[in-house]
Formats: structure tokens, C-alpha cells, sequence
């Protein structure tokens, strides 16, 4: 059997992600289990993956890594249960409004500066993003919403703390290790 080049393993494990992420929404509409029960099965199910691809690694536990870990199950958490709450189009587009979120606190907990044009383009897409707020939605889909922007800030979150640990204060070598297997 031939073995595939480099460029055409990527495309394929490219399509592969693109497929579980498209079916994310779809298999959590049609499990009928507990939001927090979904969320802590695609963790679990994540975290095998993992393991299995860096099977050497070891995780020593930050002040930095907890936070990471906390928005990222605020992210998980939140993702799910406004998927069951409203449609799967308006949770994965309102969990994206995490740049706003990022242009908003980088400034404070980066120290970066956004610029002008940066503004502007997050203003005309929080503007279209209201847009789903004015649809007859019910009660639960309201709440939905409400949730899939609260992921949206919870995975700015995760953006912003990831980004922070390339600063060596942060300390990001000393709690995340990945050794060769050489």
C-alpha cells in the first residue's frame, strides 16, 4: 500500500476535523441527555484523544492552567447548553462573538492595543449578531442566545489565557510538557 504524502495526510485529517466539528451541533441536538452530561462525554471522548496522540505528556497544575481549565469548561458547558436551548447556527455564531470579547479585555489583561479598524469591523459584526435577538424566538431560545454569547465570553477567555502563557512569567513550559519520543 502507498503511503500518503504529508500534504494529502493534512487534507485528509483537515476534512476529518471539519466533519466532527460540522456534526457537533447535529449530535447534540439528537442526544436527549443533560447538557452537563454531553459536555463531560465530548471531554472525556477529548481528552483519550489526547492522551493518546501525546502519550508522554504531563500536565503540572498552574495558577494559569486552572484558569484555562475553568474557561474551557465554561466554553464546553456553556456551547452545549445553548445548542439544546436555541438552534445549532445561532450557538456557534454567538459563541463567536469571543473576538469582541478579546478586543474588549486584551487591551486590560494584555496590555495591547486594538486598533481603530479592529473596532470597527467587531462594531459591524456585533451589530449583525443583535440581528438574532429580533427573531421571534421563544422563551428558550431567548435563554439560548443568552448562553451561546456567555460561551462566546468564556471562550474569549480561553484565547486570552492561552495567550498570555507565551509571556515567561506565565510560566506555560513549566505546566505543559510534551516530550519527544525519541
Amino acid at each position: 500500500m502507498k503511503k500518503l504524502s504529508q500534504r494529502t495526510t493534512g487534507i485528509l485529517l483537515l476534512i476529518a476535523a471539519a466533519l466532527c466539528w460540522s456534526l457537533g451541533g447535529v449530535l447534540i441536538k439528537w442526544v436527549q441527555w443533560n447538557p452537563m452530561a454531553i459536555a463531560g462525554v465530548r471531554s472525556f471522548i477529548a481528552a483519550i484523544v489526547v492522551f493518546a496522540a501525546y502519550p508522554r505528556m504531563r500536565m503540572t497544575i498552574t495558577t494559569t492552567t486552572l484558569w484555562g481549565a475553568v474557561a474551557y469548561a465554561g466554553t464546553m458547558i456553556t456551547f452545549v447548553a445553548a445548542t439544546k436551548l436555541t438552534t445549532a447556527a445561532n450557538a456557534i455564531l454567538l459563541q463567536y462573538t469571543a473576538p469582541a470579547w478579546v478586543a474588549l479585555f486584551g487591551t486590560w489583561f494584555l496590555k495591547e492595543r486594538t486598533k481603530r479598524s479592529d473596532w470597527l469591523i467587531l462594531a459591524l459584526v456585533m451589530a449583525g449578531m443583535v440581528l438574532f435577538f429580533l427573531d421571534e424566538l421563544t422563551l428558550m431560545s431567548r435563554w439560548g442566545n443568552i448562553i451561546a454569547i456567555t460561551s462566546g465570553f468564556c471562550f474569549a477567555w480561553v484565547i486570552l489565557i492561552t495567550r498570555k502563557q507565551r509571556d515567561p512569567r506565565w510560566s506555560y513550559w513549566s505546566s505543559f510538557h510534551v516530550w519527544n519520543r525519541t
